[in-house]
């Protein structure tokens, strides 16, 4: 009780000087008062580093989004490629009619290239001048990641080695939004 006592009578001080400093003239002069020791107090220390907050989620730091579309793409590509994703993959060959191996290709060579938000939603986005087999390959590589977000993403964030597993869940849902609707996320430059 009388550390919790000393501890709740620390923090009161430490209130005092900082509203002590903030009432203090210009000149950055401090007058030092003693305390109940007798010892005079000193204006408490800032601290060296401080933590960057991300202006939309508050709380959460920044470095929690610095890898977010390449690490969600790349597992995205991986699952696409692995066999767990076969039988979702015969059934969208037949309605697109596309080649396994092919895909398999252009998503191995996608995977390489993935760097950001921009090469993420490139995997899915379809422009008119593409070729109808890419086409199809970008609209298949689509269903399959939207399969991926739902059933597969929980369990890969829970067994990979993130270090901000709570964030990556919390942004799955604005992940699969952004799968369904690539188009009104790329800005043009």
């Amino acid at each position: 009780m009388r550390l919790l006592k000393k501890k709740i009578e620390k923090a009161q001080q430490i209130f005092l000087m900082k509203e002590d400093t903030q009432n203090e003239d210009s000149c950055g002069l401090h007058e030092e008062t003693p305390s109940k020791d007798g010892y005079p107090r000193l204006p408490p220390s800032t601290p060296k580093t401080k933590m960057r907050l991300n202006s939309k989620l508050k709380g959460i730091p920044d470095l929690s989004f610095k890898n977010v579309a390449k690490n969600y793409g790349r597992a995205i590509c991986a699952f696409i490629i692995s066999h767990t994703a076969t039988p979702y993959l015969e059934e969208l060959s037949q309605t697109f009619a596309i080649d396994f191996q092919k895909f398999r290709e252009y998503i191995k060579g996608k995977k390489t290239s993935l760097n950001g938000m921009r090469s993420f939603l490139e995997l899915f986005l379809v422009y008119d001048d593409d070729l109808c087999e890419i086409q199809n390959f970008k609209r298949v590589s689509q269903e399959l990641a939207k399969i991926f977000m739902k059933y597969y993403c929980t369990e890969w964030i829970l067994q990979s080695k993130l270090l901000y597993k709570n964030e990556y869940l919390k942004l799955t849902l604005k992940i699969l939004r952004r799968i369904k609707h690539p188009e009104y996320f790329i800005e043009n430059k």
